[in-house]
């Protein structure tokens, strides 16, 4: 496909159309291991295809073996991505619920505590809501900003005796 003026062509496009008639469906996990990119490549292009399971299933158990890290967690939510309207989303996602230690990467630890810190935040205040404690902007604000999960620990478990945030602070 040309693209410009007839006389001065400026680009030239040969599109390139990959589905599950020119990727190869990935089901060894040694291969998984060798090449992740194209294993990802393979899971989306197959999404829909029978083999689908035994693809999901080689890369997971790679995955298992592999260091986690950034570019690890990057096909694993490229894979997510892709397979995302399909029936084979669910496969994952249990596959990826089921066991997730193989994300060991510094990121995915940071993002894991990030989790747990707004959950007990969250709860924190819905607690101090549902016990008719009042909290002011300002007090909400300083429990929002907390991301010391010890310190959330501590509110949480104070925040089921007190009357007043004051008393939630030990102020």
């Amino acid at each position: 496909m040309a693209i410009g003026h007839t006389s001065w062509t400026t680009i030239t496009l040969h599109p390139l159309v990959l589905g599950p008639h020119n990727v190869p469906a990935i089901t060894d996990p040694a291969a998984v291991a060798q090449d992740l990119p194209l294993a990802a490549l393979s899971a989306v292009t197959h999404a829909r295809e029978n083999d689908i399971g035994a693809i999901l299933e080689a890369i997971v158990t790679a995955l298992r073996r592999m260091d986690g890290n950034e570019a690890t967690e990057f096909y694993v939510e490229l894979i997510e991505q892709g397979i995302s309207h399909t029936e084979a989303a669910e496969t994952w996602r249990k596959y990826m619920t089921a066991d997730l230690s193989f994300f060991r990467s510094e990121s995915a630890q940071k993002l894991r505590e990030q989790g747990r810190a707004e959950g007990r935040m969250q709860d924190l205040l819905m607690i101090l809501q549902h016990r008719g404690v009042a909290v002011s902007d300002v007090a909400a604000d300083r429990i929002r900003a907390c991301d010391d999960e010890a310190q959330l620990t501590t509110w949480l478990r104070r925040s089921l005796d007190v009357s007043s945030v004051d008393q939630l602070f030990g102020e």
